[in-house]
């Protein structure tokens, strides 16, 4: 499909290192578990 050579990626081999320079960016960084106790 070839949208990686349209849309600027990064690669991050540890997912912390990810997380802090999203932070540095002022992105605010959300995450969201689902579990078999989740309520909807």
């Amino acid at each position: 499909m070839g949208a990686e050579e349209a849309v600027p990626w990064e690669y991050y081999e540890n997912p912390i290192d990810t997380a802090k320079d999203i932070k540095k960016q002022g992105i605010c960084l959300v995450l969201i578990e689902q579990t078999n106790q989740s309520k909807s």
